[in-house]
């Protein structure tokens, strides 16, 4: 069997059920290397310890994979209603109603789009969107990329009002 490259700097760290033997995120994160990255996945408990811990670090430098999305977060706005889609530059729209995704709407109109998850949690799906207010239901994009308005899963969140994609 070979070994990984970066098998030498992995560290198991096993607690055996005693929380005083956790793992101490907090110190373990305290500094921050220029250039370093950090990727986490697993129970929610230990998500959140990491991004308490992680929260000096800058923007974009912690990366998040879910198992599943958080019901706070699917959730979005709370607000659900009909809303339009149209293509950019063909003149197509198409109404998605409550309970129906754009990912499912635009499939069910002859539209070969990726996905993967259909929940929000992979990335797959996301798709770039010229205009429109986004409601957004994904644990997948950053605070920062929600904010520029100009990227979506299209497999979860919605629109407030009319968006127009770029496919």
């Amino acid at each position: 069997m070979s070994v990984a490259p970066f098998g030498p700097r992995v560290t198991f760290h096993y607690d055996g059920g005693d929380p005083s033997k956790g793992l101490d995120v907090a110190a373990l994160l305290r500094p921050y290397d220029l250039g370093t990255h950090l990727y986490c996945c697993g129970p929610t408990g230990l998500m959140e310890a990491v991004r308490n811990a992680a929260s000096h670090w800058p923007t974009g430098t912690v990366h998040f994979e879910y198992f599943s999305v958080d019901p706070a977060i699917a959730a979005g706005s709370g607000a659900d209603f009909d809303f339009e889609v149209e293509i950019e530059g063909t003149g197509e729209v198409h109404t998605i109603p409550v309970g129906t995704t754009i990912l499912e709407v635009l499939r069910d109109a002859g539209h070969d789009l990726p996905s993967a998850c259909e929940e929000g949690i992979c990335g797959t799906c996301i798709t770039e969107v010229a205009a429109g207010d986004i409601d957004h239901r994904d644990m997948v994009l950053d605070d920062a990329e929600r904010e520029a308005g100009d990227l979506m899963t299209i497999c979860c969140s919605r629109g407030k009002g009319r968006l127009v994609l770029k496919l």
